[in-house]
């Protein structure tokens, strides 16, 4: 169960940008993506190139910490 005091989850199809303090992120290599985490618990990937934005998932908590795989296959992230 997420927080009472949690930030409204958007779905992947409204998800534009974190509601709450970035907390990590990561270049994916060999590509033009970013990774994040915030406190609203979203793991994000960003398009710098496009402008593109996907909403991976959510943390039932506040994310804090992500990691992207040096051949870019993989992202993995962590919460508290």
């Amino acid at each position: 169960a997420r927080r009472a005091d949690a930030p409204p989850i958007a779905d992947a199809h409204e998800f534009t940008r974190h509601r709450g303090p970035v907390t990590g992120v990561a270049s994916v290599p060999g590509t033009d993506w970013i990774a994040s985490v915030a406190y609203d618990g979203a793991v994000g990937l960003f398009d710098v190139a496009s402008g593109a934005v996907e909403l991976l998932g959510y943390h039932e908590h506040l994310a804090n910490g992500i990691s992207a795989d040096p051949r870019g296959g993989r992202i993995a992230t962590c919460g508290a």
